[in-house]
């Protein structure tokens, strides 16, 4: 219950986020429990939060232009942005694999499971107005 009461992890000070990408760091860092993050993994996480942000920023533009563009020579290609969507889609998958996102993780799997979940259930019930026993109070 501290983890969920505790103001939330921010990412390391030597790491620029936008502000599209603190949106991703959110969900990143909220994907385990607070006290399974190390500093290092801190960093790959933003780093994450990154390139998820590319990605949508980079999809977006794809959506204004098209999938297919014209070349210098008035030939279609499909758009290069679609190269780099692939490109940051790749790393994305990587950073989440170093932090062990999304497949089988290090260690007991179902130790993770267990504090993932009562830290999920715990931030359900820290929201719920609706408290009738002020068990969270």
């Amino acid at each position: 219950m501290a983890n969920v009461d505790a103001a939330p992890l921010m990412p390391p000070t030597h790491v620029s986020l936008t502000e599209k990408a603190m949106y991703f760091w959110g969900g990143i860092v909220e994907s385990r429990a607070r006290d399974a993050w190390t500093k290092a993994e801190l960093t790959v996480a933003a780093a994450l939060a990154n390139c998820q942000a590319r990605i949508e920023e980079e999809e977006y533009l794809i959506e204004a232009e098209g999938s297919i563009t014209t070349d210098i020579f008035g030939k279609d290609q499909i758009n290069p942005r679609a190269k780099l969507v692939e490109i940051y889609h790749k790393r994305a998958m990587a950073l989440m694999r170093t932090l062990r996102m999304g497949g089988s993780a290090a260690g007991d799997p179902a130790d993770l499971v267990k504090g993932r979940t009562l830290e999920g259930n715990t931030r359900k019930l820290a929201q719920d107005e609706d408290d009738p026993h002020g068990l969270l109070a």
